[in-house]
């Protein structure tokens, strides 16, 4: 009762549990149930209250009666303001001092430091701030940074999720994002072919046959992702070591001829463990390139974070038209990785 929050207290004859209400039971004809006795907080006497009796206190201070002078009210917590209503979830109008928000700001937003309930009643200062979705958007957040991993974040389903991506070319009008591979990841049109139909035998084709073919495998360091969509752009090859490129996921040979005892000689390999993301559920590869072809596999594990494929035909193979990742927040990797943005 010592709070203005408090305007009425119930008790129950059962538990000896005291429960206190922002309303008046009497203005508000609140209706007493069974095994509980009800009373306003202007029906208790100065004995009980003492020189709190009637006071006027804030709602984030409570009343101290003094038996020698006029009652005090002394703070104990900050208000639900507008501005942080959005994200502060609990029930309650009044939050304890030192109480600390991680982020002040609604969804889509960050604040640029920590909102703490200071020692008088008020919220500490912050601005909110629009998480960059893009390296573009980062670029316009801070002109002062250079190319690295950053903390991105994509919008989804309501929710809003960092992504760590490294920006290429921060300094240029259109610069561009890619995911940091941390294990190898390769794509290839075979230079091996078949000897001869019976045995599964190799040969690797001849100099001349790999540079009129295009043959040879392709090692990725990063791959390319549009932020706002999460497709890979699999053409880029700007972090990539080739003799002939060979699309990021997609695998081919050109033995001429197929054997069904014969694997093919064409693979792939994605691996995006330690990066936060995985493959989208339920992506499939079609057939590509000059008849016969065929798909061996497409084998999908660590949770969609690794697929291997291992396909072939006559310089053909397979391919993934609109590959997508999606974001597991459980798998990223430490937030020391990458640059958490401010934006000046």
């Amino acid at each position: 009762m010592k709070s203005s929050v408090c305007n009425s207290i119930s008790f129950e004859l059962d538990t000896g549990k005291c429960y206190l209400y922002e309303r008046n039971v009497s203005q508000y004809h609140l209706e007493t149930v069974n095994g509980f006795i009800s009373t306003d907080r202007f029906e208790w006497t100065d004995e009980l209250l003492e020189s709190c009796n009637g006071h006027t206190c804030p709602n984030n201070t409570l009343c101290v009666s003094s038996s020698s002078g006029p009652s005090t009210c002394d703070i104990v917590g900050c208000y639900t303001t507008s501005e942080l209503e959005p994200v502060l979830t609990l029930d309650q109008l009044v939050y304890p001092v030192g109480y600390t928000l991680e982020n002040g700001c609604m969804q889509g937003y960050y604040s640029n430091s920590s909102v703490v309930c200071q020692s008088d009643g008020v919220w500490s200062s912050f601005i909110c701030l629009p998480y960059p979705r893009g390296c573009d958007e980062l670029r316009q957040c801070n002109s002062s940074y250079k190319d690295g991993d950053y903390w991105l974040f994509h919008q989804v389903g309501g929710q809003t999720k960092k992504m760590k991506i490294y920006c290429h070319e921060l300094n240029s009008i259109d610069p561009t994002a890619y995911i940091t591979l941390q294990y190898p990841n390769t794509a290839s049109t075979s230079v091996y072919k078949y000897v001869n139909n019976a045995t599964c035998n190799v040969t690797a084709f001849s100099a001349s046959e790999i540079l009129t073919k295009s043959l040879g495998e392709t090692v990725f360091h990063k791959v390319s992702v549009d932020t706002l969509t999460l497709k890979l752009v699999r053409l880029r090859s700007t972090f990539a070591n080739f003799t002939h490129f060979t699309k990021y996921a997609m695998a081919k040979d050109c033995t001429n001829f197929i054997n069904p005892t014969c694997p093919s000689l064409g693979t792939f390999v994605i691996d995006l463990r330690n990066t936060g993301f995985v493959i989208q559920a339920g992506a499939t590869w079609t057939l590509s390139g000059d008849s016969p072809k065929k798909i061996d596999y497409t084998n999908f594990t660590e949770a969609n974070q690794v697929v291997h494929g291992r396909c072939g035909g006559s310089c053909g193979g397979c391919n993934k038209n609109g590959l997508y990742v999606e974001i597991n927040e459980a798998l990223q990797p430490d937030i020391e990785s990458a640059v958490f943005p401010v934006c000046t």
